[in-house]
C-alpha cells in the first residue's frame, strides 16, 4: 500500500525504516542530506563510515563532502564552545542543545571528523568500484584489470571486423553506399548499447539460422533486382513506342501538369511518382497503353525488395548481437579492462542474478544507513542492485535508507535513466515526505511556475487521469520574499514569458533583442539577492539554455558580434578541437623539420595568429627567413627527442609568445586555454604510455578523427566566465541556477530519419531493447508498435520534464523563445493554456529593440605578463574569494632547457629518464611513500607480501604490446631514500631509523586569507625571508588548504618532510648545492616551508601544551628531490630550521588576521 506524503521536516524525520523524500527544485536536498548524516551521529552514533551516501556525479560527491566535513566541523566548534552562538547554522545548533551527554556528543562528532577520510561517498560507479574492490574474490574479479572510461577504439575494430565479413561480401546491388555506411553506424550503436546491458529484441520465433536467413533474404533481394532491371528496359521501350498516348492518357490526370513530350525526365519522373505513391494505381485503369501496368508491377516489385532489404537488415543486426557483441566482451576482458557500465553490471551479476547471499551480508554489515541522492535517475539495473541490498528488508536485516530525488526532474533517458524505478519505489516504501519550500527562486518567479504546471492539472507531466503510477505536480512555496528584480527602481512581478516567433531567424532576433536590452545599463535592470544587496544586472547573470550544443554555438557567435561575453559550456573533449589538428601540424614539424612541414606550422595553425595579433597584417608567405625557421624548429626537434614533447611546446610557447598574445581576448583566449590543455595531455600521453615523438603524432592525429571518450582530463576547458552569459544544454543545466534564464527553441530535433532503424523501447518489465523499426516488419507484429508508442509516450512525458528543469533553473525570471512552425504539435504547445496569462506567466510580450551598442570588451584588457598565464587565471571565479591550494599558486617559469644522458647506469638511467614526471606521477610517488615501512628492504622482491608487491608495481604501464616493469627500479628508488643521509642540527640520520609510531603522514591544514590584511601585514613579513613571493598574492581572498607530506620524530624533536619529484637534471650536482637552493627559491618551496612550520608550530602547541618549546621540539624542515637521492648520501636532500623569532613574529601575524580561526 502507498503511505501517506508528508511535508519534510529534517530536524524531526524519523530516522528508521525506508524512506523516500521528492525534493523540488530549489529546495535545498544537499543541506538536508548532510544535516540528516549529522543526525545519524548526534542522535543514533552512527559512524561517518557506516553511512554510505550514493549520488551521480563527481561534483556532487564533492559538494556533499564539504558540506558534510563543514556540518561535522561547526557542530563540533559549537560544542567545544569556541564560537558566538549566533555563527552557526541554527539546525546545527538545536541538534546539539537537544543532546544532554555533550562529552559523548564530543566524542561522537571527533571521531566523525577525524574518519571523513573514510566517508562513504561515491558515485555510483565509484560504490561498484569500491565493493568490487574489496570483495574481489567474492565477486570473480579480474584482480589486473584496468578501469578505462572510454573502449571506443575496440568498438570500432568489431565493427570494422562485421563490415568485412558480413557487408563487404553481399551483392553490390542490395545496398547503396549510404545505406551500407547507416547499417555501419547502427551497428556501432547496438554494440555500445550492448555494453551497457541494452539487447536487441528478437521478434521472430523462426528455427533458422541467421546466416540462412541473411543468405536467404540476400538471394531474394538480388533476384528482385534483376527483375527489376529488366522491368525498367520493358518500361523504357514503352515509352519510346507510344509516347504519344502514354501523353495524352498521362495528361489526363488532374495530378500533374502537362509534361513536353521533349522532356527527356518525363519517363522517371512518371515512375518516382508511381513508386513513391504519390499517384494511387486505380487511376491507371481504362487506359490502353501496357506501360501502366509495368509500373504497377515496378512498383510492386520495389515494395518486394524493400521489404527484402529490411529482412537482411534485421538479419545482420540479430548476427551482431548474438556474435560480434560477445566478440566485443571478450575481446575487452582479453585486454584486461573493465569499463563503468562493466562496474554496475558485475556487482549486479553477483548480487542479483547470483544472489550471493555471502557477499550480500558483507555488504550490508559496512553500512548501517544508506542515502541515495538523484534517485530519479536510477536506472533499472541500479534500482534492482539496491534493492536487493538495502530497500527490501528482512527479518535478519534493518537498514535506515532515504531515497532522495525529484521525479519531475528524470531526464537522463538516454543514458537509461527510468522514472518508473522511483514511481514504483513509491509504492512499497515505509515513509514518504515531500520538500515543498524553494530556498532558490523569487516569490514571483514560484507563482509563475505553480500557475504554469498547476493549469495543466494531471498532464503537466503527460500522464492521463486513469494512470495508477504518475508524477503530479504539487504547489511549491518561496522561502525568499525579499528576492526581486527592478527595472529603473520598479519592482517587475511578471516571471515567466513564453514568446512565439515566426521562424527561427526571428526566434534568433528575439532572444538577442531580450539579451541587450537586459544588459543595455540604460534601462537600470536590478537584482536583490535577499540579502541587502542590489546588483545591475551582468552579462554573467544570463544564462542561455539550448537543445543542442550546435544552437549553443550559433547563439554564442551571435553575441559575441554583438561585443557580449559569452561562454558555452559542454563537454566536448579538446582532442576534437581545431587547436588539436593544429598541435599535431606542429609536433610534425618538430619531428621532420623540413620546409613543408615547418611552412604547415607557421601558416596553417595559430602561430600564424601570432603575428597578425602583433602586427595587425597576416604573415607575408616571401619574407620569413626560411632558413632561421627551419633551424628554429631543429631545436625544437632536439628538445623533442632528448627530453619530451612538453618541453618543446613549452620552448615554442615561449618563443611565439603565445602566452602573452593570447590572453588578451575570449576569443583567443580559447585558443589558449585549448593548446595549453593539449600540452599537458599529450606530455601524460607520452609518459603514461612511454610513446616515441612519432608514436605520439600518431595518436593525436587519430585522437582528433576518431570518437573517444570525454575522460575528465580531455573535456575542454571552459574560457574565462568573468561577467560572461553562460550558455549550455537543458541536460547540461541541471543541477545549476542562474538569476535570469533564456530558453531557446525547446524542440528535440530527430537525428534518425531512416524507415529502417534501431529504436530503444521499454519492454513491459521495464528493460531497456533495441528494436530494429520498419515499416515492413513491425505491421506484422502490432504488440511491437504498442511498444514504439508506449516508448514515444514516455519521450513526450520527459518533454514535459525537461520544460520543468528549464523554468527551475531561473531565480528572477525565465524567458521561453521559439519558432511557430517548430513548436506546433509538441508538448510546449499543449502545456500553453489559452488562458494562463496573469500570475507572472505572460505571452509574446513586446521587446524593444534598443540601438545601445556595447563597447568592445576586448579594448579594456590588458596585456599579461607571460609568466603569470595559467589555468587558473583563465578561470577566475566571478569573485575575489576562493579556496586556494598551495600547488595552485605555484609560479609559471620561463622555459628553461634540461638537458637530458641517455649513457647513465641502470639506476640512475631508470630515476632520471624512465620514473615518469608530472602531477600523476608526483601523486604516486606520494601514495608509495606513504604506505611504505621504513625498516623493510623492498630490493628482496620474492619475500614481499602481495600488498607490497602491489605498491611497488604502481608505476607499471602497458603500452599496448608489452608490460613496462620498473618494479625493480622502484624498489631500489625506496633504498635510496630510507638510507640516505639526513644532515641537520648537526645530526646525521636516515629514514630507516624512524618507526612507524612516530610518523604522521599528510597532515592537513587551512588558512584563512584576508586581502587587506595579506597586503598590509603578512606578504611584507614574508619577503624578508626571501621567499620571493610575487605580487598576485596579493588579491588572495578565502581559505588557503595544505597538506603536509610527513611528519615524524627523531630524538624528541619533530621535523617536516616533503617529497619532490622535479627532474632538475641528469647529474648529481643538479641537485646539490646552489642548484638545489635555486629550484627551493624558484618553486617557492621556500614560501611552503613557513607556512608549514607556522602550521606544525600551532599543532605542537595544541598536542603538547604548556611543555611545548619551538627551539626544544621543532627540529626543522627537510625536503627530499628523490631523483637526487642516493644511499649513504646527503644528496638531493635539503634543509633548514627557521628561527624562533622569525616563526613567532608570523604566527602572530596570521593570529592577528581578521578572518583567522587561530
Amino acid at each position: 500500500m502507498k503511505p501517506n506524503k508528508q511535508d519534510f521536516d529534517v530536524l524531526n524525520v524519523k530516522l528508521t525504516g525506508s524512506n523516500l523524500v521528492e525534493a523540488s527544485a530549489g529546495t535545498g536536498k544537499t543541506y538536508s542530506i548532510a544535516i540528516l548524516v549529522l543526525r545519524m551521529v548526534i542522535e543514533q552514533g552512527i559512524s561517518i563510515e557506516k553511512q554510505l551516501i550514493v549520488t551521480y556525479t563527481n561534483f556532487a560527491v564533492a559538494e556533499l563532502k564539504d558540506r558534510v566535513r563543514k556540518f561535522l566541523n561547526e557542530a563540533h566548534e559549537y560544542v567545544q564552545g569556541t564560537g558566538v552562538k549566533d555563527k552557526f547554522d541554527s539546525t546545527i545548533t538545536t541538534l546539539c542543545d537537544n543532546v544532554s551527554d555533550k562529552i559523548l556528543l564530543k566524542e561522537r562528532l571527533k571521531s566523525s571528523l577525524l574518519s571523513m577520510d573514510e566517508a562513504a561517498i561515491y558515485t555510483i560507479h565509484g560504490f561498484c568500484q569500491r565493493i568490487l574492490s574489496e570483495f574481489a574474490f567474492e565477486t570473480k574479479q579480474n584482480f589486473k584489470a584496468e578501469l578505462i572510461n572510454d573502449v571506443s577504439d575496440l568498438i570500432q575494430l568489431t565493427s570494422n571486423e562485421f563490415w568485412r565479413k558480413e557487408l563487404s561480401i553481399l551483392p553490390e546491388d542490395i545496398f547503396s553506399s549510404k545505406e551500407l555506411l547507416y547499417i555501419k553506424e547502427e551497428v556501432e550503436e547496438l554494440l555500445a548499447k550492448g555494453l551497457g546491458n541494452v539487447f536487441f529484441k528478437d521478434i521472430f520465433e523462426d528455427s533458422a539460422s541467421y546466416d540462412q536467413k541473411i543468405g536467404e533474404w540476400s538471394n531474394i533481394a538480388v533476384a528482385l533486382q534483376d527483375e527489376i532491371t529488366a522491368l525498367n528496359e520493358v518500361i523504357t521501350n514503352n515509352f519510346h513506342q507510344d509516347s504519344s498516348l502514354i501523353l495524352n492518357e498521362y495528361n489526363s490526370i488532374k495530378s500533374i501538369r502537362k509534361i513536353s513530350v521533349a522532356n527527356s525526365d518525363f519517363i522517371e519522373k512518371v515512375k518516382n511518382k508511381v513508386i513513391e505513391k504519390k499517384d494511387s494505381l486505380e487511376i491507371f485503369e481504362g487506359f490502353t497503353s501496357p506501360v501502366w501496368q509495368n509500373l504497377i508491377i515496378l512498383e510492386q516489385k520495389v515494395e518486394s525488395k524493400e521489404i527484402a532489404k529490411a529482412n537482411l537488415m534485421y538479419f545482420l543486426f540479430k548476427k551482431c548481437s548474438v556474435v560480434y557483441l560477445p566478440l566485443l566482451k571478450d575481446s575487452i576482458e582479453k585486454a584486461n579492462v573493465l569499463t563503468f557500465d562493466s562496474l554496475i553490471l558485475n556487482l549486479y551479476q553477483a548480487v542479483v542474478i547470483e544472489n550471493n547471499l555471502k557477499l550480500i551480508d558483507l555488504i550490508r554489515k559496512k553500512f548501517e544507513v544508506v542515502f541515495i541522492d538523484e534517485f530519479q535517475d536510477t536506472d533499472l539495473i541500479q534500482f534492482k542492485l539496491f534493492d536487493k541490498l538495502f530497500i527490501t528488508k528482512d527479518k535478519t536485516f534493518q537498514c535506515v535508507t532515504f531515497l532522495i530525488g525529484d521525479p519531475k526532474q528524470s531526464i537522463y533517458s538516454f543514458r537509461n535513466a527510468n522514472v518508473e524505478s522511483y514511481l514504483s519505489a513509491a509504492e512499497s516504501i515505509d515513509y514518504q515526505y515531500s520538500m515543498d519550500v524553494n530556498y532558490r527562486s523569487t516569490q514571483s518567479m514560484v507563482n509563475a511556475a505553480n500557475t504554469f504546471f498547476l493549469a495543466s492539472a494531471e498532464n503537466a507531466f503527460g500522464y492521463e487521469v486513469t494512470d495508477s503510477k504518475k508524477i503530479v505536480y504539487q504547489e511549491v512555496k518561496a522561502f525568499h520574499q525579499e528576492k526581486k528584480i527592478y527595472k529603473d527602481q520598479t519592482v517587475l512581478n511578471d516571471s515567466l514569458f513564453f514568446q512565439e516567433s515566426p521562424n527561427n531567424d526571428s526566434t534568433k532576433e528575439e532572444l538577442m533583442n531580450m539579451i541587450i536590452h537586459l544588459l543595455n545599463p540604460e534601462n537600470k535592470y536590478t537584482i536583490h539577492d535577499g540579502n541587502g544587496l542590489l546588483c545591475p544586472i551582468s552579462a554573467a547573470d544570463i544564462a542561455v539554455l539550448t537543445y543542442s550544443n550546435g544552437d549553443g554555438l550559433m547563439i554564442k557567435n551571435e553575441l559575441i558580434k554583438a561585443n557580449i561575453p559569452a561562454v558555452l559550456i559542454h563537454d566536448s573533449t579538446v582532442l576534437k578541437s581545431q587547436e588539436a589538428k593544429e598541435m599535431a601540424l606542429i609536433l610534425q614539424a618538430m619531428i621532420r623539420p623540413d620546409l613543408v612541414s615547418v611552412k604547415s606550422a607557421l601558416y596553417l595553425t595559430f602561430i600564424q595568429s601570432t603575428y597578425t595579433l602583433k602586427n595587425n597584417a597576416v604573415l607575408p608567405i616571401l619574407e620569413i627567413d626560411e632558413v632561421e625557421c627551419i633551424e628554429r624548429f631543429s631545436n625544437y626537434r632536439k628538445i623533442l627527442f632528448e627530453q619530451d614533447a612538453f618541453q618543446a611546446f613549452s620552448k615554442l610557447f615561449n618563443d611565439f609568445s603565445i602566452n602573452q598574445l593570447f590572453s588578451t581576448t575570449p576569443s583567443t583566449q580559447r585558443i589558449l586555454a585549448n593548446v595549453l590543455q593539449l600540452s599537458e595531455l599529450i606530455q601524460r600521453q607520452q609518459y603514461n604510455q612511454n610513446m616515441s615523438p612519432e608514436e605520439l603524432l600518431l595518436w593525436l592525429k587519430s585522437a582528433h578523427s576518431e570518437t573517444n571518450g570525454n575522460e575528465d582530463e580531455e573535456v575542454l576547458r571552459i574560457e574565462s566566465d568573468k561577467n560572461s552569459v553562460n550558455i549550455l544544454t537543458l541536460h547540461k543545466s541541471k543541477g545549476l541556477e542562474f538569476p535570469i534564464v533564456l530558453v531557446y527553441n525547446l524542440i528535440k530535433k530527430k537525428t534518425k530519419n531512416n524507415e529502417n532503424s534501431l529504436v530503444q523501447i521499454t519492454n513491459k518489465i521495464g528493460d531497456k531493447e533495441l528494436l530494429f523499426q520498419s515499416k515492413y516488419i513491425l505491421k506484422d507484429f502490432p504488440q511491437l508498435e504498442l511498444s514504439v508508442n508506449e516508448s514515444e509516450r514516455r519521450e513526450r512525458q520527459e518533454s514535459h520534464r525537461i520544460i520543468y528543469v528549464a523554468i527551475t533553473r531561473a531565480v528572477y525570471q525565465c524567458y521561453f523563445f521559439y519558432s511557430k512552425s517548430l513548436v506546433s504539435g509538441t508538448v510546449l504547445s499543449e502545456l500553453l493554456q489559452p488562458d494562463m496569462d496573469g500570475e507572472g506567466v505572460c505571452r509574446n510580450v513586446e521587446i524593444p529593440k534598443d540601438s545601445f551598442q556595447f563597447k568592445n570588451y576586448t579594448d579594456t584588457k590588458v596585456l599579461i605578463p607571460n609568466v603569470d598565464i595559467s589555468y587558473k587565471s583563465l578561470e577566475k571565479s566571478r569573485s575575489l574569494w576562493d579556496l586556494h591550494s598551495y600547488s595552485s599558486l605555484a609560479i609559471t617559469h620561463e622555459y628553461m632547457s634540461k638537458p637530458v644522458n641517455i649513457e647513465l647506469g641502470d639506476y640512475d638511467k631508470f630515476i632520471y629518464n624512465q620514473l615518469p614526471r608530472g602531477a600523476d606521477a608526483g601523486t604516486r610517488i606520494h601514495s608509495l611513500l606513504e604506505n611504505i615501512q621504513f625498516n623493510k628492504d623492498y630490493r628482496e622482491l620474492d619475500n614481499l607480501s602481495s600488498y607490497d608487491l602491489s605498491l611497488l608495481q604502481l608505476f607499471n604501464k602497458n603500452d599496448g604490446s608489452q608490460l613496462i616493469d620498473l618494479t625493480a627500479g622502484i624498489a631500489d628508488m625506496i633504498h635510496h631514500i630510507l638510507y640516505s643521509k639526513i644532515l641537520i642540527n648537526e645530526l646525521s640520520f636516515s629514514l630507516n631509523e624512524i618507526g612507524e609510531e612516530y610518523r604522521l603522514h599528510e597532515l592537513e591544514f587551512n588558512l584563512p586569507v584576508n586581502q587587506t590584511h595579506l597586503q598590509k601585514n603578512i606578504i611584507p613579513l614574508l619577503r624578508q625571508y626571501n621567499t620571493g613571493i610575487q605580487d598576485k598574492y596579493m588579491y588572495l581572498q578565502g581559505i588557503m588548504t595544505g597538506v603536509i607530506d610527513l611528519i615524524f620524530q627523531y630524538e624528541g624533536k619533530y621535523y617536516i618532510l616533503d617529497w619532490k619529484s622535479n627532474y632538475l637534471g641528469y647529474k648529481l650536482d643538479d641537485y646539490q648545492g646552489e642548484n638545489l637552493n635555486y629550484s627551493m627559491a624558484g618553486n617557492q618551496y621556500i614560501l611552503q616551508y613557513l607556512i608549514y612550520t607556522v602550521a606544525v608550530h600551532k599543532y605542537l602547541k595544541q598536542r603538547l601544551g604548556d611543555r611545548y618549546d619551538y627551539d626544544t621540539h621543532f627540529g626543522g624542515v627537510i625536503y627530499f628531490f628523490i631523483r637526487g637521492v642516493r644511499m649513504n648520501l646527503s644528496s638531493g636532500i635539503f634543509t633548514d630550521r627557521p628561527q624562533k623569532d622569525y616563526i613567532l613574529e608570523l604566527e602572530r601575524a596570521l593570529q592577528d588576521n581578521p578572518d583567522s580561526m587561530w
